[in-house]
């Protein structure tokens, strides 16, 4: 069993805490989050994934 909402992690934001998903992109894991209260928008990945998403996508 996996639990979605870890306890370290609150949204910068609100102060609440946020659903932790992994996701693949292209050959790389990627640590998403999203903030659990209803009606934030937040949702963020580390500047590290960021910018490896950033260049992999690119076409240069």
């Amino acid at each position: 069993m996996y639990n979605l909402i870890p306890v370290k992690v609150k949204c910068p934001e609100c102060g609440s805490t946020t659903a932790h998903f992994r996701v693949t992109a292209m050959t790389k894991v990627i640590d998403f989050h999203i903030c659990s209260k209803k009606g934030c928008t937040w949702h963020g990945l580390s500047e590290t994934d960021y910018h490896d998403i950033m260049l992999e996508s690119s076409k240069e």
